[in-house]
């Protein structure tokens, strides 16, 4: 029974660490208009929530908007999935015998190895293109996510000394 629990946990984290990578290629294999108009969704979605005068504005300002906001949207969407895939990657190597800072270590560097291969992807997809740059936005994202695993897993640490 614990061999089948315990494989069934692999079986789910590395599953959704595969799910996660699947969900990246489905929105990399976007064609550039395309990808465009996704981001333009979110922004659409989203701007009535931050304002919500938006709705009310002419549709030209709306455009204005959505046009200013659609570099730093699609940016941010590349560093928030790079921060969940180093989750994903973490906890999927807590199944492993490995301390915290080399398991980091790892998920970081399958993270980051992922944006790479992900933009070289994206050198084959019309109208996108793969950029240094956003493979560095995606790093930044998975090294957020060590920052913050790794800060929660000293202050649990500290709190567990402190009771003893």
């Amino acid at each position: 029974m614990d061999f089948m629990k315990r494989f069934l946990n692999y079986i789910v984290r590395w599953g959704l660490v595969l799910i996660w990578m699947g969900v990246i290629f489905m929105f990399s294999s976007q064609l550039g208009p395309q990808s465009s108009s996704t981001s333009e969704q979110v922004i659409r979605t989203v701007a009535p929530i931050v304002n919500p005068e938006f709705s009310n504005l002419p549709a030209q300002q709306q455009e204005h908007i959505v046009s200013e906001w659609q570099f730093t949207v699609r940016k941010l969407a590349h560093f928030g999935v790079y921060f969940v895939l180093c989750l994903l990657v973490y906890s999927a190597l807590s199944l492993y015998r490995l301390r915290p800072l080399p398991r980091a270590a790892i998920a970081l560097g399958i993270s980051v190895a992922y944006a790479a291969l992900d933009e070289f992807h994206q050198l084959f997809v019309d109208g996108r293109s793969g950029q240094l740059s956003d493979v560095l936005i995606d790093g930044a994202g998975a090294l957020a996510a060590v920052a913050v695993i790794l800060s929660i897993g000293a202050i649990l640490r500290r709190r567990h000394r402190s009771k003893s």
